[in-house]
């Protein structure tokens, strides 16, 4: 077997009370057999695996929820810092009596940085919506 598992994310049974942390083996629509971590405490069970092993391993490579609020966020604070962008690149481009050559690169600097930023949350989304 693996290592020994992690307490329960839910309600912290970690296994040495009267209650366990228990691998169990279920039956799953069209797939067959699974393993799948279970805290006789609470009832929560992990991910579905192809073997105990590996049942564990996924109970314990879980994400963190203080990780994940951090991230949610980080990414709300990359929402506003891109709405912030996208009004100092049109108040660059509209503004009168400036330099519209400046004012170009400025925007073509924003709107760079703002693609990065696009890129950077989609991937944390897609890796958000992996875990849930």
């Amino acid at each position: 077997m693996t290592d020994k598992m992690k307490s329960c994310p839910f309600c912290r049974n970690d296994g040495a009370s009267e209650y366990s942390l228990n691998v169990c083996k279920v039956a799953t629509r069209h797939v067959g057999w699974n393993y799948t971590v279970e805290c006789t405490s609470c009832g929560t069970e992990g991910p579905y695996a192809s073997s105990a092993d590996r049942a564990i391993t996924a109970w314990n490579t879980r994400a963190n929820a203080e990780a994940l609020k951090a991230a949610d966020e980080l990414a709300e604070d990359h929402k506003q810092t891109r709405e912030e962008i996208c009004e100092l690149a049109d108040f660059f481009l509209h503004s009168e009596g400036a330099n519209k050559e400046d004012c170009a690169k400025v925007f073509a600097d924003l709107q760079r940085a703002r693609l990065r930023m696009d890129k950077t949350l989609a991937a944390y989304q897609a890796t958000r919506g992996e875990r849930e």
